[in-house]
């Protein structure tokens, strides 16, 4: 209960702000063209979605020892409880977040095209990080290294731009830059989805299996 009310208050304030994203932006980093901050700005974006996910992202094993026992292939429940989890609430974050800003301030700046390839490029960047933290912290959550490597994701984000070390927006905005004139960044990461929907279903349908203890059904999940 406690976790699902840290994910909606979450969404709550990601509809909050996006009321006002285009005013927060001009007005919070005295520029004017907000395309150029919030693009710029959408690699900081993914870096917390990291950090939420990993803490408060629910796993589908939570659900899969409810549907086991059910004459149904455990490949087809694997694929629908990886599937469901996509329409979550933490799923809808950047949509909701960021079709606003798209058909407001992109739209009618750059076209149509420009708005729909351009938010979709960032929709399915997050659905990306999406699959890869479902495998990700089901394979390293009890282990020190995930904590480790959460640590220095988070370390070298948000030092990066603050010390110099290098613009860590400029690593991204190039491909969001190219979704404005083109379909191929919107297509490279479906692509992107589908593989790391791909790596998230083979682990759990890999590691997913039934233990009879004490006459009952346990569910347990091999740590790779």
């Amino acid at each position: 209960v406690s976790q699902s009310r840290y994910v909606w208050g979450t969404v709550h304030v990601c509809l909050c702000l996006e009321a006002f994203l285009k005013d927060v932006v001009i007005k919070g980093f005295g520029k004017e063209d907000a395309y150029v901050v919030v693009s710029g700005g959408l690699i900081y974006f993914y870096l917390v979605e990291f950090i939420y996910r990993y803490f408060l992202q629910k796993l589908p094993v939570m659900d899969l020892a409810a549907f086991l026992h059910l004459p149904i292939k455990k490949k087809s429940i694997v694929h629908f409880l990886i599937g469901k989890s996509y329409i979550s609430p933490l799923s809808l974050i950047a949509p909701l977040l960021f079709a606003p800003f798209a058909f407001t301030e992109i739209g009618p700046k750059f076209g149509d095209f420009a708005a729909w390839s351009w938010l979709l490029s960032v929709v399915f960047s997050s659905w990306a990080l999406h699959g890869f933290i479902l495998w990700f912290k089901q394979k390293f959550e009890d282990r020190i290294l995930g904590i480790v490597v959460v640590f220095i994701v988070f370390i070298l984000g948000s030092g990066s731009t603050y010390f110099g070390w290098f613009n860590l927006g400029d690593l991204m905005k190039p491909l969001f830059d190219w979704a404005l004139i083109s379909w191929i960044p919107v297509l490279s990461l479906a692509v992107l989805v589908l593989a790391m929907y791909t790596l998230a279903f083979n682990f759990y349908r890999k590691n997913a299996y039934l233990e009879d203890l004490a006459g009952s059904i346990t569910f347990c999940l091999n740590s790779a």
